[in-house]
């Protein structure tokens, strides 16, 4: 949409670009994610349009992923999109901290890939089985219900050679959508089987309480709020209700890493002290002992 750059002082003459199509429209491919707010995109975008970065409009608008880590916008681009003749308007958020191209819910309505009600009028149809032909069966949230991984299949859908190497990919993580590659931070996590862990405590441990949290950068607040709802929602935590006296209790740490982004750990050498540690020792790597390999070449 060059006059709406225009219009904001942007101007590029897509002549001058090596990559430029005469009609000036490419086909990419997108993900319909009904979760998403604003349509969004890698640097990559700019490649395939042979599209210079000063081109973006700038903003300031803040845009976090599925991590509630930010996904660092370069800029904006103001595009029309085609999905099987139904056109949209689209500003696309380009943003070094994603891969590949994402259509909004917004914009996948206007496109009608989805119903303009949505998720009103598919709560009847997410309820009902779905098979793996048709996709994965739905939660109410509308992502793919978490499910137990599947049985492995017998022989595999395709024949294991280099030419099949990305058709095999495609179908390993179709197979388990639902299950092992399910990252929607929507719905619990399944239980792992066995028996609980049990922490064994000192005959004279003395119950150790944090009743003061440690000091939280304010530029952190957002980002660690987020990673807990994260992670009270897939079950991970869960939240502790008012007025229930506390016996336990150790302090939540937040730390940057590398990137600047916060790590939350916690100080457990109050509940270390008082634990009786059992004991899981293995040989060294260097100690390992391993079988002849005959008739190898390194």
């Amino acid at each position: 949409m060059h006059a709406s750059h225009r219009s904001l002082g942007k101007r590029w003459n897509p002549n001058e670009s090596a990559n430029h199509n005469p009609t000036f429209a490419v086909q990419v491919n997108a993900i319909c994610d009904t979760g998403a707010q604003t349509c969004t995109s890698g640097p990559e975008i700019l490649d395939v349009l042979g599209c210079p970065e000063s081109y973006l409009v700038k903003t300031r608008h803040r845009i976090n992923g599925i991590t509630s880590s930010g996904l660092d916008i370069i800029g904006a681009l103001l595009t029309r999109i085609t999905v099987d003749g139904k056109q949209a308007k689209a500003i696309i958020y380009v943003c070094r901290n994603i891969n590949g191209m994402f259509l909004s819910n917004t914009t996948m309505k206007q496109l009608e890939i989805i119903p303009g009600d949505f998720p009103k009028s598919s709560q009847k149809e997410t309820t009902s089985t779905i098979d793996s032909v048709t996709g994965p069966k739905l939660a109410k949230c509308g992502c793919p219900l978490r499910e137990a991984a599947p049985e492995l299949p017998s022989a595999m859908p395709f024949d294991p050679t280099e030419e099949n190497r990305e058709k095999i990919e495609e179908w390993i993580k179709q197979f388990f959508s639902s299950s092992a590659f399910n990252i929607y931070t929507h719905q619990t996590l399944p239980e792992m089987t066995g028996e609980k862990m049990n922490i064994t405590l000192k005959p004279d441990a003395v119950p150790t309480e944090a009743y003061r949290a440690a000091p939280l950068p304010h530029h952190f607040k957002k980002d660690v709020k987020g990673v807990l709802d994260s992670y009270c929602a897939i079950g991970a935590l869960r939240v502790v209700p008012q007025a229930t006296p506390t016996t336990w209790c150790s302090r939540m740490v937040v730390t940057p890493k590398k990137d600047g982004s916060p790590c939350i750990t916690v100080d457990l050498q109050g509940l270390n002290n008082a634990t009786l540690r059992e004991p899981h020792h293995t040989p060294t790597p260097f100690n390992q002992e391993y079988p002849l390999i005959q008739n190898a070449h390194f």
